[in-house]
């Protein structure tokens, strides 16, 4: 599949598993390597400085620590955060020595307050990051869609579940810690001491504070950011070794779809022909919906995957849309079952074919009963993806003539010809729409969103950018007027995405946010971040905004200064955390104004 949209989005991740049909590419994999990757002479120098005891710090979330590199920190032992209520804050330790240290463990107590209120040490949540393969270093930017790395480098992404890890002789170790702040907690100062022990026992001791403000942040249930990760349940089946759509596929899914609607997902991912893209991911995008050719020449519908997915998300908080993928499949190829002969049969229908039109105006008919009847019609959008413009149109009149209640996602270019009729227009970052734009759709009822993919190369999502550019996605989508962010996959994953996020054709983690066994990324809970905080825009705006007085406009024209800042021509000449980290600045004093600290 990649380029979910012809010039833009291209969705990466080679070599399906299972033969579809000739064309099928053959499988392409690179070989094993181990994760030691050698040092430089001056990596050397740096850990023969230093003495035999293991060095613990607070380092910074804006930062990946590589696994070789000494890292020339001022230690820190003491850190300071601020979050609402419902927030969760981030903060990375790091371990490093130039000896090897046994049974490595970080533990945490009660978060206190002064005055005897207390968070429970569950808020407190520990993960050790572990390294994966890339095929660019940190902050790269020389590649494109096309171009291909020939690099290997470790890059920290990944957050792991262990209990306790070693530290091999002259490695650092990230430590990730997540602070989930209960929404019932009072307004406080917090802190707690972070233990790091290891075999022999205690290492270092750190002190941890947070800020708690009294905003609260809704459930993600209600956040009004639209979020749209593509999945890929076939990938998760393949991974964890089991058969599709069976129980214990779906009780694997049931946590992993929680992760996805704890982080605002707005639309299930379902696809209703068969491995709409190109056939390159690791594991294709089967279809949900299976086309059966009778032997009178009739089709018929097999719907149980698709109600099976749907169903299983929306017990996962997944709730407000279902997004049907798609009548533009890759070079308009389909493959529908033939009943006399009992054999997948591959064909290309072009828009302006007779076999489109006649196909899909039957199915329509029937896909429109089925989701009247399991009441799901009005919040299904059929997803035309960039093609040729004249294509598209064509696709978009059918299912207009078929029916004006049909809803459209598209997502890809900015053609003028489509602002009026798509419901759903993602664009890709470097093509916005102006604010006149996206203003008019949102008066007739439209949504308007971005999207990054292979490209740019700055900002993205890849395990080797700066992660601060996670959390300037949301803050982008606020300044700009989106209503929220899209990417192509969540969890299409290659085959051993723990240890190696590397693709055959595009750069690494292209495909994927989050790794198997319910982990998560650095890179995922950055995102997570920057649509926290359009949340607290939204609400310190609007109180902001409820008053009259000097003080509050004069808030309001700071704001709105810090967010010209958030603009993709200004992110190509300063880093991310620099925006970032001065814009929170003043979203935490202006919380303090809007809730009369």
């Amino acid at each position: 599949m990649h380029c979910i949209f012809g010039r833009g989005l291209v969705i990466a991740c080679f070599v399906a598993i299972f033969p579809l049909h000739a064309e099928m590419p053959e499988i392409q994999q690179h070989p094993r390597l181990e994760y030691d990757l050698p040092l430089s002479s001056q990596e050397e120098s740096q850990w023969d400085r230093l003495d035999d005891q293991p060095r613990v710090s607070f380092g910074s979330t804006d930062e990946l620590y590589l696994r070789n590199v000494c890292p020339n920190i001022k230690i820190q032992k003491a850190l300071k955060v601020t979050a609402w209520r419902g927030e969760r804050a981030s903060v990375q330790l790091v371990i490093w020595s130039k000896t090897p240290v046994k049974e490595v463990r970080v533990d945490s107590g009660e978060l206190r307050s002064r005055g005897g209120e207390s968070l429970p040490a569950s808020a407190v949540k520990i993960h050790f990051v572990r390294y994966t393969l890339s095929d660019h270093p940190v902050g790269a930017t020389d590649f494109t869609c096309e171009s291909k790395s020939t690099e290997v480098h470790l890059i920290p992404d990944s957050l792991d579940k262990i209990e306790f890890f070693e530290i091999p002789a002259r490695s650092v170790r990230p430590i990730w810690i997540s602070l989930d702040i209960p929404r019932a907690a009072a307004a406080g100062t917090y802190s707690t001491v972070l233990t790091v022990s290891q075999e022999s026992g205690i290492v270092e001791s750190l002190e941890l504070t947070v800020k708690v403000q009294p905003g609260i942040v809704p459930e993600p249930s209600r956040w009004r950011f639209r979020l749209d990760l593509w999945q890929n349940p076939w990938a998760v089946a393949y991974y964890h070794d089991v058969q599709p759509w069976t129980e214990a596929h779906k009780s694997i899914l049931r946590p992993h779809l929680r992760r996805l609607a704890d982080a605002g997902q707005r639309f299930i991912t379902t696809y209703v022909s068969h491995s709409p893209w190109t056939d390159d991911t690791y594991v294709v995008d089967s279809t949900m919906v299976d086309w059966i050719r009778e032997s009178d020449g009739t089709f018929s519908f097999d719907y149980r995957v698709f109600d099976q997915y749907v169903e299983l998300a929306q017990e996962c908080g997944i709730t407000d849309a279902i997004t049907a993928y798609t009548m533009l499949p890759w070079q308009h190829r389909v493959r529908y079952m033939d009943r006399a002969s009992g054999e997948y049969v591959w064909v290309r229908w072009s828009p302006d074919s007779k076999e489109f039109q006649s196909f899909w105006k039957l199915f329509l008919d029937d896909f429109k009963a089925h989701l009247t009847q399991q009441g799901w019609f009005e919040k299904t959008y059929i997803g035309i993806n960039e093609n040729p413009l004249q294509d598209t149109l064509t696709s978009i009149k059918l299912l207009k003539d078929h029916s004006t209640e049909w809803k459209i996602t598209y997502a890809g270019s900015r053609h003028e010809e489509l602002l009026e009729v798509i419901d759903d227009y993602c664009v890709i970052i470097d093509e916005p729409m102006n604010d006149q734009m996206i203003t008019e759709r949102r008066k007739r009822g439209q949504t308007t969103t971005f999207y990054v993919c292979c490209r740019p190369p700055r900002p993205n999502n890849f395990p080797f950018s700066p992660p601060a550019e996670g959390v300037w996605m949301g803050w982008h989508a606020f300044a700009r007027g989106y209503d929220g962010f899209l990417r192509w996959a969540y969890d299409s994953w290659t085959a051993d995405p723990l240890r190696d996020t590397r693709h055959t054709k595009w750069a690494a983690g292209d495909c994927f946010l989050v790794y198997p066994d319910q982990r998560s990324s650095i890179r995922f809970e950055r995102l997570r971040e920057g649509f926290v905080d359009f949340e607290k825009l939204q609400i310190v705006r609007n109180k902001l905004r409820l008053r009259k007085d000097v003080k509050a406009r004069k808030s309001l024209e700071e704001l709105d200064l810090v967010l010209r800042r958030f603009t993709y021509d200004t992110v190509q000449v300063e880093p991310a955390a620099e925006a970032v980290n001065e814009a929170r600045r003043v979203l935490n004093d202006l919380t303090g104004i809007a809730f009369g600290e």
